[in-house]
């Protein structure tokens, strides 16, 4: 799925993607153990023709890009990546027209969303983040829901989505019925002074 990629600075392993061995690659590409960071991640998957809707909640909106400063804020305090808090990053994002965005309001402001991106005739879960005061509250479990409730209504095969390996993310999805497919590590290199 996604074997032997290098995306800025990254370089994402699943085995068996390349004829040399990972660590020949990891010292041409300059990423040395020295200076290379790893972080585990899980491949996650459901069929939605068995799927049976589950905690589906009335709560989750749909939204559309006039929101995106919004859901950027909610990204951005959230996942800690400050390119997600630049609206015109997530409109574009948003703006896709094979993506749909869904939140869960409180207070009368954004406070969880998750977002689905079709991907051939599957649809990937990602985007997803909820505040860090209103965590722990099912949140993502609804935005789960619903987001597959819609995949499944779409007629496509299945959803997916890829997280970091023994996160909240991958607890949620596992919880909701997506299968752990595998797991890889993706390298970052380290800034070194």
């Amino acid at each position: 799925f996604f074997s032997r990629a290098r995306v800025h600075g990254r370089i994402d392993v699943s085995p068996p993607c390349w004829s040399t061995s990972v660590e020949d690659e990891f010292d041409r590409r300059g990423f040395g153990l020295d200076v290379r960071t790893a972080f585990p991640r899980s491949m996650l998957w459901a069929r939605l023709d068995s799927w049976q809707p589950v905690g589906l909640d009335s709560a989750v909106l749909e939204v559309d890009v006039a929101r995106a400063g919004e859901i950027g804020v909610v990204l951005a305090e959230s996942v800690g990546q400050q390119i997600w808090n630049r609206p015109a990053v997530v409109a574009a994002r948003m703006g896709h027209r094979e993506s749909r965005t869904f939140a869960i309001e409180s207070e009368r402001r954004i406070v969880a969303t998750g977002g689905l991106l079709r991907l051939g005739d599957v649809w990937y879960l990602g985007t997803a983040a909820t505040l860090p005061e209103y965590q722990g509250r099912g949140f993502q479990s609804a935005l789960i829901a619903r987001r597959m409730a819609v995949a499944a209504e779409m007629g496509l095969r299945g959803v997916c989505a890829v997280v970091f390996a023994d996160g909240a993310s991958c607890r949620n999805l596992v919880k909701m019925g997506l299968e752990v497919l595998y797991e890889r590590s993706t390298y970052v290199r380290r800034a070194t002074t």
